[in-house]
């Protein structure tokens, strides 16, 4: 899954589809004026939890505006409908190197027409 433009993105990849037990690959880029920041952690679970499956049904069939997703290794995401119907995904990714934990947080709007899209991948990657 891979939303955003090629400046501002947040990349959720499984690169070992075969084996439902491995981690997932996170990685995002945010650019601003003058700087970048770029952030990767390929050690990534979702956390699971008895409300999860119950809480983004609801958001997917528009019962809720909102939606959080807690995932291993320090990192999240909330996901954010407005009355049109585009996600704001704010997501958070830690990454280590050198034993420092470093974060980079943002926000990704997913237009209206591309929603179903991104639930569609996050119901896939959650619940498989």
């Amino acid at each position: 899954m891979r939303i955003g433009t090629d400046d501002n993105f947040l990349v959720i990849e499984h690169p070992n589809p075969v084996d439902p037990y491995s981690p997932y690959k996170v990685e995002a880029k945010v650019v601003g004026d003058g700087v970048e920041f770029f952030a990767l952690n390929d050690a990534v679970f979702f956390s699971i939890t008895e409300n999860l499956e119950q809480e983004l049904r609801e958001f997917i069939e528009l019962h809720r505006d909102a939606l959080e997703i807690e995932m291993t290794e320090a990192c999240a995401l909330k996901l954010s409908r407005d009355s049109h119907g585009a996600i704001d995904v704010f997501f958070r990714i830690s990454t280590r190197r050198g034993g420092n934990e470093t974060f980079l947080s943002g926000d990704i709007r997913v237009p209206e027409e591309a929603a179903d899209g991104l639930l569609h991948d996050l119901r896939y990657m959650i619940l498989a």
